[in-house]
């Protein structure tokens, strides 16, 4: 998904870091949740279009990926990654609303359903992930060539040509092929930044049960639009930030700059240190 579209984005405050979040449209909210590699600006910019035209449509990161500051650790925790999205949807002040999951994206959606199904009203799958033994390969070193960045790359581009991307066969050929030269930067930039959270996520949800899940066909934006409505006024930047490090944007003239603060608080007068990227 280009920047240049009418998203904002913008960092959700929860108790275990900040959820990086993409965010437009107007109307009652849907949730979407990315497949990995990649993150929220890796959905599909005809679906985010489509149904913003009618709805306000929520995008966070998942742990692991894009800028969620969450501890990398728990990437590969299911029940951790659905419990800190639900906790984000709240503090953006969604009080119900449904969940559209691509690939692990989908086995997120389901298990924050089971944990807090007062909060989420119906679950659709965009496609569905891999189900299966093989795992994906090890990380890489990083090397002075640049090796690994390469290779990273090359996993970046399989994982929108094939599911899974570690099994780059026909018969395992996605649909939507691959997107823009913009999306891929993007998307490797937001999985480089997490070393091998992708591959953990991505193993975890293989690991999984199967879970009974409706595929949105062929119409995503029709299917979405049919599910019970969300309900809650989204409000994101507000409310105090966590303790440590913490992220924002601020407006300018020419578009937002991201900064990151670093340090404990400190006292009336004393100098903040913030880091511009």
């Amino acid at each position: 998904m280009s920047e240049s579209s009418a998203c904002t984005i913008g960092y959700l405050n929860t108790s275990r870091g900040q959820v990086h979040v993409r965010w437009g449209g107007a109307g009652p909210v849907v949730v979407l949740l990315h497949d990995v590699p990649g993150s929220s600006a890796t959905l599909s910019p005809t679906l985010i279009q489509e149904l913003m035209t009618t709805h306000t449509v929520l995008m966070p990161d998942l742990i692991g990926t894009g800028g969620t500051t969450v501890d990398d650790d728990l990437a590969g925790d299911i029940d951790v990654q659905a419990a800190v999205m639900a906790e984000a949807l709240r503090a953006a002040g969604v009080h119900r609303a449904p969940v559209a999951g691509d690939g692990v994206g989908a086995v997120i959606a389901h298990r924050m359903a089971e944990l807090d199904a007062d909060l989420v009203t119906s679950v659709v799958a965009l496609s569905l992930p891999y189900f299966g033994t093989e795992q994906p390969p090890a990380m890489p070193s990083a090397d002075a060539s640049g090796g690994h960045l390469l290779q990273l790359f090359d996993e970046i581009c399989d994982g929108f040509a094939f599911r899974p991307w570690w099994q780059p066969r026909r018969e395992n050929r996605r649909p939507s092929g691959r997107p823009d030269a913009e999306v891929l930067h993007t998307a490797l930039l937001d999985t480089a930044d997490h070393g091998d959270a992708h591959r953990r996520l991505a193993a975890a949800c293989a690991g999984v049960t199967q879970p009974s899940l409706d595929l949105a066909g062929d119409n995503p934006a029709q299917t979405i639009r049919g599910l019970t409505a969300g309900v809650g006024e989204v409000s994101i930047g507000d409310g105090p930030a966590p303790a440590g490090a913490n992220r924002d944007y601020v407006p300018t003239s020419i578009g937002p700059i991201h900064i990151r603060r670093f340090g404990i608080a400190a006292p009336k007068g004393a100098r903040t240190v913030k880091s511009l990227d």
